[in-house]
């Protein structure tokens, strides 16, 4: 609207009220100035994405076409030891509640901190300008203690399969240390506790196989550093958002994405029941249709763009149903649904 915003910057509204109402208040007349200003004039676009969206030749044309972004760093160009230098306690915390927990108490909602520095991106040519970005380390905690739990009861399960291997050393299954190495191989990759499982494997003075395990502290307390962190990159300047506002409209990513949803995913109707073998004809339109109970049946799950289509294209007789308590729909209403016959 480039030419009603123009247009709407060039209307002198105060001498156009002064002279409609010479006694007015002024107050009002400037707020609302201001407000059909605000709404006449020009709007940024935000592009919120995923990691796909960051790359060089994408970031470089967003910044050329003057489109604002903001979108999460892959490892690719964050690497996953930078946010560990971060220090969650010296970080900004923001004043953000996620959906989830709108109903929860106070101390059991998400904690979300913030800190920011900037980063430059390089093309693969080296005639291919630097792109200097916002960086934005976020850090929720509930992810974070997602991430303790989950290597406690990686490490919880790693144990049990090596007392059990413990147990078996010398047996059938595990003769020599090699058989042993193996098997300690085979769990520390399923149990994915490779960086911090330290395995020694021996034999005593008769031969058997001996086996001593623990975990590194060391590798333990640097991936315990970086528990929950992730980076966002953006080409917002601080006056137009801090690093709080920027983790705020990148959760604003999910709205747009729950109403699309809304439409085109499934949408629970009332219960329906689609009976094969009754189809008629409506003596004025000569269209077919489908009886449909309204009992207690089993519920009718179709998207909100079927049931759009369904109730427009619809056309109720109820002289072509004989009994009490059917309704005409068309065919085409449970085609489109998924076939005649309800689940």
């Amino acid at each position: 609207m480039p030419v009603v915003a123009d247009f709407c910057r060039r209307l002198d509204l105060q001498a156009i009220v002064d002279r409609a109402c010479p006694v007015r208040e002024v107050a009002q007349a400037t707020g609302a100035m201001t407000a059909l200003r605000k709404l006449a004039g020009r709007r940024r676009s935000l592009l919120v994405g995923d990691s796909k969206l960051v790359s060089y030749a994408n970031l470089r044309a967003m910044g050329q076409a003057g489109v604002a972004f903001i979108a999460p760093a892959s490892k690719t160009y964050v690497d996953a030891d930078v946010p560990a230098t971060q220090d969650a306690a010296a970080a900004t915390p923001v004043d953000y509640t996620a959906s989830r927990d709108q109903d929860r108490p106070p101390d059991q909602r998400g904690r979300y901190r913030v800190t920011e520095d900037t980063m430059t991106l390089h093309g693969k040519r080296t005639r291919d300008p630097a792109l200097p970005v916002r960086r934005v380390f976020v850090w929720p905690g509930a992810r974070a203690d997602a991430a303790r739990a989950n290597r406690a009861r990686k490490l919880d399960r790693a144990r049990d399969d090596l007392e059990r291997l413990a147990r078996g050393l010398g047996g059938r299954h595990y003769p020599d240390p090699d058989a042993v190495t193996a098997r300690v191989g085979a769990i520390a990759a399923s149990r994915r506790v490779k960086d911090y499982l330290r395995a020694q494997v021996g034999t005593n003075q008769a031969g058997k196989p001996t086996l001593a395990w623990s975990s590194g502290q060391a590798a333990l307390d640097a991936e315990a550093a970086s528990d929950g962190w992730y980076a966002l990159l953006t080409n917002l300047t601080p006056a137009q958002a801090d690093a709080a506002e920027v983790l705020r409209r990148f959760k604003g990513q999910e709205v747009v994405e729950r109403r699309y949803s809304a439409f085109k995913g499934p949408l629970a109707v009332a219960p329906l029941f689609f009976r094969e073998g009754l189809n008629r004809r409506s003596p004025a339109r000569g269209a077919p249709w489908l009886a449909v109970s309204r009992g207690p049946a089993c519920r009718r799950v179709v998207s909100g763009y079927t049931a759009a289509r369904c109730l427009v294209s619809a056309r109720i007789d109820g002289h072509a149903a004989s009994g009490a308590g059917w309704d005409m729909v068309p065919r085409a209403c449970a085609r489109r649904g998924g076939g005649a016959r309800g689940r």
